[in-house]
């Protein structure tokens, strides 16, 4: 099974710009950043364990598995220390108190955005 991972939606615009702003992969470069829209066999063994991409980006860390706001949370904590630009919109969106409160109105928009962009989700 693989470690070190973010699985998110590769065709929604929001979670890709996230993506590319935490620059996991140029911070981190043991971290592997997967489209779930190509991970087939990953999506289904998360779902089997209970995390389904489609309500939440999943965060892999040397084999333990942070969901939906807490993938967004410790995306923010390892991108936060590298650039003010990145760590204000880091920390503003997955590390700042009430991001708990802002993650539901993101996911919902995320889904509202992809029917408009006539996406299905992800099988």
């Amino acid at each position: 099974m693989k470690t070190n991972y973010l699985l998110y939606d590769g065709d929604c615009p929001g979670c890709s710009a996230y993506v590319a702003v935490a620059a996991l992969r140029k911070l981190h470069p043991s971290f592997q950043v997967l489209d779930a829209r190509h991970e087939p066999l990953l999506v289904a063994a998360m779902r089997s364990q209970g995390f389904d991409v489609n309500e939440g980006i999943i965060l892999d860390i040397g084999g333990k598995i942070h969901f939906g706001a807490d993938a967004v949370r410790m995306m923010a904590r390892l991108g936060k220390d590298h650039g003010i630009a990145r760590r204000t919109i880091l920390v503003a969106t997955g590390d700042a108190s009430w991001s708990a409160w802002l993650y539901p109105r993101l996911k919902r928009g995320r889904r509202r955005l992809l029917e408009l962009l006539g996406r299905p989700p992800i099988g």
